[in-house]
């Protein structure tokens, strides 16, 4: 599935902190990949925000045992927290 540049942008700064997972775990997405099923150009989209896949989203969280919030939901919370304030 496509996604807007305003979503890809959000997803791709929240993969951030899956990539931060994946070097403290010592994990190469080859790894991760070998862990969920998924390809590596799909967990690669779906980390860098190109694709939009929530059921990828919550294996990766499972795989890295990680809360689906923790890894996909924070830059919302924050740009939500962010409008409040303007």
């Amino acid at each position: 599935m496509q996604v807007d540049s305003d979503t890809r942008l959000q997803e791709a700064t929240m993969g951030k902190e899956v990539k931060k997972i994946l070097i403290d775990k010592g994990l190469s997405i080859a790894d991760l990949a070998r862990i969920t099923g998924f390809t590596r150009g799909h967990l690669s989209g779906v980390i860098n925000g190109r694709y939009k896949s929530e059921r990828a989203q919550k294996v990766i969280a499972l795989a890295l045992r990680k809360d689906f919030s923790e890894l996909w939901a924070p830059e919302q919370e924050s740009q939500d927290a962010s409008a409040e304030h303007n």
